[in-house]
Order: structure tokens, then sequence, then C-alpha cells
């Protein structure tokens, strides 16, 4: 009699693509409670507007209305940690906190990094000019080459006021 042997299921890996548009809907859904305001992502993340030179549609999620103050990036990777962006030039969210700055000057906005991975809240980094945003808990961050940054929850950020974020149309 021969023995059945098992087939080995090789797991698949998730697929960068689909976890960095579920970050996006997180964020666009969340700051679209918030706020009472239609956010919506760009197409192509991004990408759309930064090779069709549509400086509105520059970063992963967009206000429709276009009045939020702030231009977004969604990062949804597990590889980060805010102690490299410190340590290492080479550091994702360095780099991801550079292309915001990059995006936010074209559309004349304030940067914000929005960033998570499995398992953990969605965090917000940005810098903000006067007072920090008005959260619960606010690191402030500070290293030779950048000035102060703001680091907290997404979840702080929603217990706020959101018209100290929206400008007037």
């Amino acid at each position: 009699m021969k023995r059945r042997v098992a087939k080995k299921v090789r797991k698949k890996g998730v697929n960068p693509r689909s976890k960095g548009k579920r970050g996006e809907r997180l964020v666009r859904d969340a700051l679209a409670a918030w706020t009472g305001l239609e956010f919506a992502r760009t197409p192509s993340s991004g990408a759309f507007g930064t090779t069709n030179k549509i400086h509105e549609l520059v970063g992963d999620v967009v206000c429709k209305n276009g009045n939020f103050a702030y231009s977004i990036e969604v990062k949804n990777v597990n590889t980060w940690n805010l102690e490299g962006f410190f340590s290492s030039p080479k550091s994702p969210v360095r780099k991801w906190w550079e292309q915001t700055l990059v995006q936010a000057e074209k559309t004349g906005k304030i940067p914000l990094l929005l960033l998570t991975k499995n398992q953990h809240p969605i965090y917000c980094l940005t810098l903000h000019e006067g007072t920090p945003p008005n959260v619960d808990k606010v690191f402030v961050l500070q290293s030779e080459t950048e000035p102060f940054l703001y680091f907290f929850l997404l979840s702080d950020l929603t217990k706020t006021d959101p018209n100290k974020w929206i400008k007037p149309v």
C-alpha cells in the first residue's frame, strides 16, 4: 500500500502594494470621520500627480475640496523604526520623510507622514509652525539636520478640534 504524502502548501507572502493600499484606506477613512471632509486615495499613490504635474494630487491621500492644511504620505511597512531616523541616513523613515517634504513643498502644504506596521497603531510625523498640535501625547524630536518634528498617534489627533487642521478655502 502506497503512503500518501501531503503536499507542502507554500504560504503566500503579503503583497506590499495591497498592504500599502490598506494603510491608505485606513488613513482616508479616519481623516474623513474626524473632519467631516471627503478624502480620497490618489491614483497610483501619488505617482499620478508627480508624473502628470498635478500638484493637488501629490501624496497618498488628498482632501477632495483641498482645504486640509497637510500633504499626506502613508507608509504601512514592517521594517521601519523611529530610531533609524536619527542614526542612519539610509533609514526608510528618513527617506519617506524626505519624500513627504518634497511633496508638501509642491502643494504649499505642511508635510504629514503617517506610519504603521503590523499590530501597531498609526503614527504621525509632522512639522508644525508655532505650537505643536493639541494632542494628548506629543514627542518633540530634533536632530542636527532636522527642525522640530512632532510624533504622535493618529488616534490622539482625531480627538482634537479638526478646525485647527483645516484651512479656509
